[in-house]
Formats: C-alpha cells, sequence, structure tokens
C-alpha cells in the first residue's frame, strides 16, 4: 500500500498557532513573576538596610547620651540628660548602685536577717522567708550538706536540674528565679531585680535606697523609713540637688529615728556615699529605640585621666 500525504489544513494550523500564543503567554507570566519576585527582593532588602541604618543611628545616639551620663560632675537632674539630638533624642537616667542590696555580701556575712525583713515586707510569711533564706545560702556554700529548709543538689535534681546548686556566689541575677522558694518572691514582686546588685560595695547607700530596703537594713518600720526618704527626695528624684543629702551615717540614722544601740548594729552595712553607677541611656529614633545601661564608676573629678571600669554592660 502506498502512503499519502495529508495536508495540515485550517485545523492543524490554528492548533499550531494556539500552541505557540500560549507558550509566548506562559513565557510571559514567567518573566512577569520573576519581575515582580525581583521587585520585591530589592525592596524588601532596602526596607532592611534602611531600618538597620535607623537601629544604627538610635544605638549612636544613645551612646551619646551615656557619654553625658559618666561624666563625674553631671548632676542627675540636669537637663542635658534628656537632649533631642541628630533629628532623635536621648534620656538617661543616673542611679547609685548602692541604693540596691548586694546579694552575695549579705549571704557571705550571714546577715539573712535583712533577707528575712525584706521579704516578709513584701508579703511572704515568715516561714517562707526562713526557708528562701536557707535555699540561698545552700546556693553559694559548697558540698552537699543543707540547712534544715534549704536544698541541695538531691532536690534540684527531682526537678530535672541536676546542675543546681552551683555552690559558689551568684554570678548574675538571672540565677535568682533558679533557687527553690524564689518563685514566691517574683510573683509578689515583679520589679525585684530592682532592688538586688552583685557589683556594689556592699553597703546600703541612705542616700539612695527605697524605703522598704531602708527598712528592711535598718530595722525600722515601713512609715518611719517612708518618711525619711520624703525629706530626703522631696520632689520625688532620687539625688536631686534639691534633696537633703547626710553626710554621716549617724545622722541618717538619727534621723530616722534609730536608738544608738541599733545603730551600731546595723551602721556596718550602711553608707552615704557611693562610687558605682548604674547609666541608663534610651537612644529613639522614630519608633526605633536602642537602650544601653551599665554598671560603672564614674570618675571623680573632671579632670581626671582615669576612664570609667565597667562592671555590666548591656544593651536591647
Amino acid at each position: 500500500m502506498t502512503a499519502r500525504f495529508v495536508p495540515a489544513g485550517r485545523f492543524g494550523l490554528r492548533r499550531e498557532r494556539a500552541f505557540a500564543l500560549l507558550t509566548v503567554m506562559w513565557c510571559i507570566g514567567i518573566m512577569s513573576v520573576t519581575v515582580l519576585g525581583l521587585v520585591g527582593y530589592v525592596s524588601l532588602q532596602m526596607g532592611e538596610n534602611v531600618s538597620r541604618e535607623k537601629d544604627a543611628r538610635a544605638r549612636a545616639i544613645a551612646l551619646s547620651g551615656l557619654a553625658y551620663g559618666l561624666h563625674p560632675l553631671m548632676a542627675r537632674d540636669d537637663a542635658l540628660l534628656a537632649q533631642d539630638l541628630d533629628g532623635g533624642s536621648y534620656k538617661v537616667t543616673i542611679v547609685s548602685e548602692g541604693g540596691r542590696l548586694n546579694l552575695n555580701r549579705l549571704l557571705v556575712q550571714g546577715r539573712t536577717d535583712v533577707l528575712l525583713r525584706l521579704w516578709v515586707l513584701w508579703g511572704l510569711s515568715p516561714d517562707a522567708g526562713q526557708a528562701l533564706n536557707d535555699c540561698l545560702q545552700d546556693w553559694i556554700e559548697p558540698g552537699n550538706t543543707k540547712r534544715l529548709n534549704g536544698a541541695k543538689q538531691a532536690d534540684y535534681l527531682q526537678l530535672g536540674q541536676p546542675d543546681f546548686p552551683p555552690g559558689r556566689p551568684f554570678q548574675s541575677l538571672d540565677e535568682l528565679p533558679q533557687v527553690i522558694g524564689f518563685n514566691a518572691v517574683a510573683a509578689l514582686k515583679p520589679d525585684w531585680r530592682n532592688y538586688f546588685t552583685l557589683w556594689s560595695a556592699g553597703t546600703l547607700d541612705l542616700n539612695e535606697a527605697p524605703p522598704d530596703l531602708i527598712a528592711a537594713v535598718c530595722n525600722v518600720g515601713i512609715d518611719e523609713a517612708q518618711s525619711f526618704v520624703t525629706t530626703r527626695d522631696p520632689n520625688g528624684v532620687v539625688g536631686s540637688r534639691f534633696g537633703t543629702h547626710w553626710q554621716s551615717v549617724s545622722d541618717a540614722c538619727a534621723a530616722l529615728g534609730m536608738p544608738s544601740a541599733l545603730t551600731r548594729t546595723v551602721s556596718s552595712l550602711l553608707s552615704v556615699t557611693g562610687s558605682i553607677w548604674r547609666i541608663e541611656s534610651e537612644g529613639v529614633l522614630g519608633d526605633h529605640r536602642h537602650t544601653i545601661s551599665v554598671v560603672a564608676t564614674r570618675s571623680t573629678t573632671a579632670t581626671s585621666t582615669n576612664g570609667p571600669t565597667y562592671y555590666l554592660w548591656q544593651e536591647f
């Protein structure tokens, strides 16, 4: 049989043209998606670059404020500590680290009576407070001998924390919530971090401390401590040049109404000056914020060649 050639005809030609058109449209669609994706990627990258630049500028502004805060002659209520700068603004706060309780120092010295009074002031029962103190001391002391209501490795092992307690002083306040029993304090006083330090000289600065710490250390009533602070900071600003600043521990204790026998008992835990400061500078640029918080010394004179010594530097 002889094969015959059959022309494609109009139908076959239309089909080829339709296929070619579909191919072209498909290619155009692919190119459009590619171009749109590229534009979106470039736009995203540009947005991220702008955001990073603003973050960097907010950090630079915060660093500018920090430089003012570290200056030894800068008063804490000086207008220079809250300024507009470089299209943004900064605000700096300066507080003495001596206005907080040095937790390690109290535990090493065995002055858990101070802590017990503080726990009770914050709403903990005396029994729960004593149990917490035992756990705190067991945390820093080596060995497996525990106090009556304390906790050692076997107790933490039951909680799935076999590496606790470390048997050394606290290295960070972040360790405190790991101590058995401390969760009760955290629930009663969510801002408990503002009351403790690991970097002060170890004494409580009566010209800086809040009423509850003064009451706990000096063993006086909270009303007496509050009246003392009101006299010290009449405008509500701690360390203001317009407040009353006591020049000696004995004068401050007298203002608290403490008898001489009580003053002698607690005077080693008190001071009226400090050399270590907590300086926090927040830089703001639009909706971008950067905060730098440091614990450091400040030079004692404006002409001193000794720079600050840093104990803690945090940025967020």
